[in-house]
Formats: C-alpha cells, sequence, structure tokens
C-alpha cells in the first residue's frame, strides 16, 4: 500500500458488510479505518511487549473527516517513537479513557455502526438496521439519563443494576418522542421487561468497548439480567375464524384493504411484521410457491408458501403509480413511495373487533402458525425453517404443542386398554358385559 495521502483518503469507499483497514508503507502501523457508517479514523496499531502480554494494541488518532492526513501522520511519527524508546503509547491513552463517559462509549458504538457484541453471529458484524434503531432508542433514552455521565473507570456492576431497578420502577417512562424513522413516535413506557432488554443491550455495547480497547473489563458480566417473558399466546380454531370475521368487519368500516391484506398474509405464513410490510414483488415466487427475501433479521430466507397463501398473493392487485409505473412493494403506502406503515394501530383495531384482550399481538400470528404446524406433526426442526430461526432453542417454545398429536394416539390406546382391563375384571367377577374389546395379538395374530 503506497503512502497515505489525502487523494487516497477521500478515495476509498466504505464496505456496507464489514470494517477494513488500510496501512501506510512508510510509518509502520499507522493505517486508516473505514467503518460500513462511511466514517473514516486515523489509527495506530503495533505489539509492545512490556504491555497487555504482547498483544496488538490500536490507537485512535482522530476522525479523518476532522483531521487531515499530514496532521494524523505528524502523531502517528510520534507514537512510533515513543514506542522505538520502549515505551507504551497506550498508557496515556488508558488514562485518558477512564475519564471517558457512558454517553461517549455509547456515542462512539453509534458512529461504528452499532456492531454485535458476537460479530460472528448470522446476520453479519453489524446489527440489522431496524434492530440498531431499538437499540439507540434504548440507550438513549433509558440509559443516558441514568448513567450517562458516569466515567467507565468508575463504572460498577452496582451502578448498572441500580440502573435496571430504576427502569423496571418506570422512572424513565416518558409522554411519546420521536422515533428517529422517517414516521412515527415511540412511547417510553419502562417496565420490568424493557429494563431487562435495555440492560441487555448496554452490555453488548461494554462489550464492543473491552474489545476496542476503551475500557479493561465489562462490568455488566456478573449483573443479573431481568428475564424476558416469553408470550405462549396462540389462537385457537374459533378464535381465527373470529380474526376472519374481524378483518372483513375492519374493511367494512373504512379500514385500509392493504392493512387488511398485509394481516392475512402474516396469518398464512407466519411471516414477521417487517416481513410483510416491506415484500416487494419481486421477491414473490408464485411459480415455486416460495417469498425470497434478500434480507430479513437472520439475513436472507426463502419462506414456502402454502396453496392458500400462494393463492391470497395471486389475488392481490399490481399497483401503480401516478406515472402509471408499477408499485414494487405487495403492500405500498397509501402517500409516497415507500412501503405500507402503521399496521400495529390498525391490528389493535381489529383485534377489539374480534373480541381479544390485548395479549394478542401481530406476533400471536405467527405463534398460531407455528403451533398449528407443530400440532399437524410438523418437526421443531422444519418449523423452525419454516420460520426462519436462527436458533433452535427459539423453536422450543413450541415442544408443547409437539406432543398434541402424540397424545391423540396415547389417548386411543389408552382407552383401548383401559377397556379390556375392565372387561377382564368384570369377567372374573362374573359381571362381563357386552361392551367387551377383543385385542389381538400384533405379532401371533392370537385372541386374548
Amino acid at each position: 500500500m503506497p503512502k497515505i495521502g489525502q487523494k487516497l483518503v477521500e478515495s476509498l469507499r466504505a464496505d456496507p458488510a464489514r470494517d477494513y483497514k488500510v496501512f501506510d508503507e512508510e510509518i509502520r502501523g499507522f493505517g486508516l479505518r473505514v467503518f460500513p457508517s462511511g466514517k473514516k479514523s486515523w489509527i495506530f496499531q503495533y505489539r509492545h511487549r512490556g504491555g497487555r502480554g504482547g498483544k496488538t494494541e490500536r490507537l485512535v488518532i482522530g476522525d479523518a473527516g476532522a483531521m487531515k492526513a499530514e496532521e494524523a501522520r505528524t502523531i502517528a511519527r510520534r507514537h512510533l517513537a515513543a514506542l522505538d524508546r520502549g515505551e507504551n503509547p497506550a498508557e496515556a491513552r488508558n488514562a485518558a479513557r477512564a475519564d471517558l463517559s457512558v454517553v461517549q462509549l455509547i456515542e462512539r458504538w453509534i458512529d461504528a455502526g452499532c456492531p454485535r457484541a458476537k460479530p460472528g453471529r448470522i446476520g453479519g458484524a453489524f446489527l440489522k438496521e431496524a434492530t440498531a434503531q431499538t437499540y439507540r432508542s434504548g440507550l438513549r433514552h433509558h440509559v443516558v439519563p441514568l448513567i450517562g455521565n458516569v466515567k467507565l473507570g468508575k463504572l460498577a456492576r452496582a451502578d448498572i443494576e441500580r440502573m435496571q431497578r430504576r427502569i423496571a420502577r418506570r422512572e424513565t417512562a416518558a409522554d411519546p418522542v420521536a422515533s428517529g424513522k422517517a414516521r412515527g413516535r415511540i412511547v417510553l413506557s419502562g417496565g420490568e421487561g424493557i429494563a431487562g432488554r435495555i440492560t441487555a443491550y448496554f452490555a453488548a455495547v461494554l462489550t464492543w468497548g473491552v474489545r476496542e480497547g476503551l475500557l479493561p473489563h465489562n462490568p455488566a458480566e456478573k449483573v443479573h439480567v431481568i428475564p424476558a417473558k416469553r408470550r405462549e399466546r396462540y389462537l385457537s380454531a374459533e378464535e381465527v375464524e373470529r380474526l376472519g370475521d374481524a378483518l372483513a368487519a375492519a374493511e367494512a368500516q373504512g379500514m385500509s384493504p392493504t392493512f387488511t391484506r398485509a394481516i392475512r398474509l402474516i396469518a398464512l405464513t407466519g411471516c414477521r411484521k417487517s416481513e410483510a410490510l416491506t415484500l416487494r414483488w419481486q421477491d414473490v415466487d408464485l411459480v415455486a410457491g416460495c417469498l425470497r427475501l434478500p434480507d430479513s433479521k437472520t439475513g436472507a430466507k426463502v419462506i414456502p408458501l402454502t396453496t392458500a397463501a400462494r393463492a391470497f398473493l395471486a389475488s392481490l392487485p399490481r399497483q401503480v403509480n401516478e406515472h402509471d409505473q408499477p408499485v414494487p412493494w405487495v403492500f405500498p403506502a397509501a402517500r409516497g413511495g415507500g412501503h405500507a406503515v402503521g399496521i400495529t394501530k390498525a391490528f389493535d383495531r381489529v383485534r377489539r373487533l374480534a373480541g381479544f384482550d390485548d395479549d394478542v399481538s401481530l406476533h400471536t400470528l405467527r405463534h398460531s402458525f407455528a403451533s398449528a404446524a407443530v400440532a399437524a406433526g410438523g418437526s421443531l426442526f422444519l418449523v423452525g425453517k419454516v420460520l426462519g430461526h436462527s436458533n433452535a432453542a427459539t423453536t422450543e417454545r413450541y415442544s408443547h404443542v409437539a406432543l398434541d398429536p402424540v397424545h391423540a394416539v396415547a389417548e386411543l390406546g389408552g382407552q383401548r386398554i383401559a377397556t379390556a382391563l375392565a372387561a377382564g375384571e368384570a369377567r372374573r367377577r362374573g359381571t362381563a358385559s357386552a361392551d367387551v374389546v377383543e385385542i389381538r395379538d400384533a405379532k401371533r395374530g392370537r385372541r386374548t
């Protein structure tokens, strides 16, 4: 790699899938780190035998957007000279990092593109944008107000546990605020469920901070995170009928067919809300009977379509815009060129029409699809594949449903044995009845 100058800096383009580094040929260890977000940072990377077991150290010299190449090169030369004298250039940095606050750590994590705590997980090294938005919102609206000014050098497990308790007590609850998305607002409700999730988000940021050398250890490692309460709510066959009636009633009352159609697709396929709303016609393969999603929560996936789902999609109209050009979305927005939004509010109206309590959500339809497939005899492994679960443990919540057909078979056999036992006892007492059941030996054909 040639000398890193300003022209080279400006020519480097971001890779949306990962960050990468470019090193200078003149100054040993001097380089540029390019993040997926497009941000570029000057770095100095080296090994120091006297510190951290000879592991690689990395110093961030500055933001390449604010610091010119020559200025960064001057600082890198100074670091290299210190290294040649046997000094560790990171010592001064580590002293300064003890002064770094929680809010500064969070903002650095956001600037870095919201990296995953474990980069090797399915879905890449960075959070999906929808998930990243949830993290950013939770951290900024719950963590920062409570412990944002705490210095990393003084951050302790007790601080994090206290923060979790305060969120659980709804001390950070607030009126609806801007969500940061193109449209919509969010409600900061707090509570135990939110507290556990926010604490887990913050622990992931701290793990990244340790990996980046911003703090020596993760103070959240031994924190007891409030576990999430899994919703085991599924719709019965009778409730699914009520849902169908409610969808028809909602349309009759003026609800946009776009919403009722999207709800039907979720019920018929078990897909996630975001997968349904962002579905494009180019991703619908009616010939092969599947949806080919280029991206989802767990990466690219294929959703098989049942006969009913295929017929439903084939019946949907393909809309055109004001220029008579085809709209790419299966469920387009009423205004603008994007996909539909606001389906949660629409479903709440449908839920009330169906007479369901507020424990029924759009995600309940996904659970209902899965439980129906498992109850029909589908294996947990295959149902997990249909739903796109990246972790088999996620599908385990349906394990009790998998016993339903087994119970039915056991009931038939048990009833037969019980009848025969009762008949034998009746004969012994001399009170045999006409209800005696004949059982054949399966191997010898012998009557008993």
